[in-house]
């Protein structure tokens, strides 16, 4: 057994060890573990950029939601705006229909008397002039404490417009910031799924220990021949 392990190799000794059968062996042995390999990671892969894929259509699903109902909750305060601008101008109008109406009845016209001159004498006293303004008559009354009830709606209605006004402007700068970070985390998403779907370098570290164990095998045959 030594001898023959440390005798000279036979003349056809590389003709018997690169037969084609012995070639097939070497590349099975060779080529298989890191062709299985490479074939299972790709598929592993492939899986996780398909969960990536369901995660980020799902997330803008949700976005999507959210802004359709923000916008349902803007059209809903839009024609809430609306109404109270039409209530405005009506009350206004109402308010300037019967404005003159009750400043013209509030000046009755007073039939101008004839006054007779009479002879006065000294013992014929003169009546001072009073001061005094006349009181309105009942229903005149009415009319002004119905228009000073109307200004009074008006007023807040006004102010309550005002209010609703200035609701929306902070909701719209609220909704634009929450955009923008919307936005931002998008394009996050979008970067990170970017990273994971680029090229993998786990193929390539395959790639190169298969040519190192191919190279090693090389040198291996080389020195065997010599």
């Amino acid at each position: 057994m030594w001898k023959q392990l440390f005798a000279e190799a036979p003349a056809n000794a590389a003709q018997n060890l690169l037969t084609p059968r012995r070639k097939i062996m070497y590349a099975t042995i060779a080529f298989a573990p890191g062709t299985i390999l490479g074939l299972y990671l790709n598929s592993v892969k492939h899986r996780m950029d398909e969960e990536n894929e369901l995660l980020r259509l799902h997330h803008v699903q949700e976005e999507l939601a959210v802004e359709a109902e923000r916008q349902k909750k803007d059209v809903v305060l839009i024609q809430m705006m609306e109404d109270l601008r039409n209530r405005i101008k009506r009350l206004e109008e109402e308010a300037q229909i019967k404005s003159p109406a009750s400043t013209a009845a509030a000046k009755p016209a007073t039939p101008e008397k004839t006054v007779e001159p009479t002879p006065l004498s000294a013992s014929t006293p003169v009546a001072p002039a009073s001061d005094d303004k006349p009181l309105l008559p009942s229903f005149l009354a009415e009319y002004e404490d119905t228009a000073q009830t109307w200004k009074t709606r008006f007023e807040d209605v006004k102010a309550r417009l005002e209010q609703l006004q200035e609701q929306f402007n902070g909701k719209t700068e609220s909704r634009k910031q929450e955009d923008e970070e919307t936005q931002k985390k998008r394009e996050i998403l979008d970067a990170l799924a970017k990273e994971r779907t680029g090229p993998s370098g786990i193929s390539e570290r395959v790639r190169e220990r298969e040519r190192g164990m191919l190279a090693d095998d090389v040198r291996s045959y080389k020195g065997a021949s010599k």
